[in-house]
């Protein structure tokens, strides 16, 4: 077992998510209370090709990550009432924790791992690093989930570039990095659901991996100084519904 680049083990436990009513409070009471920031927000998320359940997705969500220690720290926020692995969890359990974020190699072996042992694989989507993530449904033996989430692609280069920015330690005054707003179309993208006999998801790898991890390595490059706060900026195209790119909407980085 080795290590990914912001020090936590790869095919182990990289990230605690956590599902909250109002994103913003949520990040605002992480930074004042425990000390973590600066997030990096997702006002939307939906995924590539989402499939929960067997059925597309129509769920979106808003998301917010950060760091404590070398561990990711997520918070979700649905954005509406689609049926979900988030809205599914808080009629069942209520708001707080979710699931824990593993990060495998082998990600086709360790969701059939995982099945073997009686495990359902109820989500799963696309990401624009060009890997997948999937939930495994392990509520029945553990306090939450079990996401993967695939190693390869654009991986180090953007988890890496939230930690180098949670370990910069410099002086902030807002709790966020930045915001996402929609801009042009996308080249479509086919979509591939999970069925007997066929990969869970195409193996994006091979078709986008190159081309998703220059794109979101040029689009998150450089924080930028300005007006006595430190604005980074966003993901690039692709973090929102497949056929949707995004841009930058510029807000002030987190304050401790």
């Amino acid at each position: 077992m080795g290590q990914v680049g912001f020090g936590q083990p790869d095919d182990g436990v990289i990230q605690t998510c956590y599902l909250v009513e109002n994103i913003h409070e949520a990040i605002s009471h992480h930074v004042s209370k425990l000390k973590v920031g600066p997030w990096f927000l997702l006002e939307h998320f939906t995924g590539i090709d989402p499939i929960y359940r067997g059925k597309p997705s129509l769920a979106d969500v808003a998301i917010a990550m950060s760091f404590a220690g070398h561990m990711n720290i997520e918070l979700i926020q649905p954005n509406n009432d689609a049926p979900s692995v988030y809205r599914e969890h808080i009629e069942r359990r209520g708001f707080g924790f979710h699931h824990w974020g593993i990060a495998p190699w082998h990600f086709d072996r360790d969701v059939e791992r995982l099945r073997r042992s009686g495990h359902e694989l109820v989500f799963v989507a696309g990401v624009p690093s060009g890997g997948r993530v999937g939930y495994m449904d392990t509520t029945n033996v553990l306090p939450g989930y079990t996401e993967f989430i695939e190693l390869g692609g654009a991986f180090e280069d953007v988890f890496g570039r939230f930690y180098r920015e949670h370990r910069l330690g410099r002086p902030r005054r807002d709790p966020f990095v930045h915001g996402l707003t929609r801009r042009r179309p996308l080249a479509s993208r086919p979509s591939v659901a999970p069925g007997a006999g066929s990969p869970i998801l195409s193996r994006r790898h091979a078709e986008l991996g190159a081309k998703y991890a220059a794109k979101m390595g040029r689009a998150i490059e450089a924080v930028i100084e300005g007006d006595g706060g430190h604005r980074a900026a966003a993901l690039g195209a692709g973090l929102q519904r497949p056929r949707a790119g995004i841009e930058p909407a510029s807000q002030y980085v987190a304050g401790d």
